[in-house]
């Protein structure tokens, strides 16, 4: 009897373990370290919210339409700010080799080529996964945001600013490619990356993405590929198209999906 009795509770924790997440192999308490993909922590509350979507999204979305009006009206008094920093740039990368050649290797960072492998190792991350949602979020972003700006630089059809530097540019100035590329690519993996991230490293995260794409939006300028309003262009587009791209595709569903899965809540 005492035999029994003892085996009889612990049968009755086993068979309730089992009817937990245990019994789809999920831990109540993952090692994170061994398959941290597995167990989202949340998404942020304000990437999620679409009234501050839509609003940062119209905000950007105005600077930028309002710029490229200016640009294509051919207002070159009100862009004589544009016109100083770009000679100033040219004056300064002839004379301070050492610098070119380190501000046109930060430059390459957005390059299509830079973007196309980051978003490829993402791409395949994602796909191996199964995380489908934040795919087509990452895809809809980078495919669909820099096909438009491609086509907005031949709409506009802004010629480079002048340059004795010798930069080989072949598509037209406005917006900015690179800076472009590097915001949509960058607050996209920011965003998919933060959920499986404790709070406390999300500044860090957002400090790094915001740095990338920082540096690389400067050096079109230093290196004077660019007028200064072409890489704000280029931000505002991305700005744009990335809170776009949530409302479109809305990944934090995915991220709750599992979450409900694992039965560890929508949100904390």
């Amino acid at each position: 009897m005492s035999h029994a009795s003892e085996a009889g509770p612990a049968g009755h924790a086993g068979s309730a373990g089992t009817a937990g997440p245990d019994a789809a192999g999920l831990s109540a308490q993952p090692d994170r370290g061994a398959s941290w993909w597995r167990f989202p922590l949340a998404w942020p509350q304000w990437a999620r919210r679409t009234r501050v979507l839509a609003a940062v999204a119209a905000v950007s979305g105005a600077v930028f339409l309002t710029l490229a009006l200016l640009v294509d009206a051919g207002w070159e008094s009100g862009f004589r700010l544009d016109a100083r920093i770009a000679s100033w740039a040219d004056e300064f990368v002839q004379s301070h080799e050492r610098y070119e050649e380190l501000v046109s290797m930060v430059t390459h960072l957005g390059d299509s080529l830079s973007v196309g492998v980051f978003a490829g190792f993402a791409t395949v991350i994602l796909l191996g996964h199964r995380l489908w949602r934040s795919f087509w979020f990452l895809f809809v972003t980078l495919g669909v945001g820099f096909l438009g700006a491609y086509v907005m630089k031949y709409v506009v059809d802004r010629p480079r600013p002048p340059s004795e530097f010798g930069l080989e540019e072949f598509s037209p100035s406005f917006p900015s490619g690179h800076t472009t590329g590097s915001t949509l690519l960058w607050l996209a993996l920011f965003l998919i990356i933060i959920p499986w991230e404790p709070r406390s490293r999300w500044p860090w995260i957002g400090f790094f993405s915001v740095g990338m794409l920082t540096v690389v939006a400067a050096s079109r300028v230093l290196l004077a590929a660019h007028y200064l309003s072409d890489v704000l262009a280029g931000l505002c587009w991305g700005l744009a198209w990335v809170c776009l791209s949530l409302l479109l595709v809305q990944p934090w569903k995915e991220i709750e999906g599992i979450r409900e899965r694992q039965g560890r809540g929508t949100e904390t």
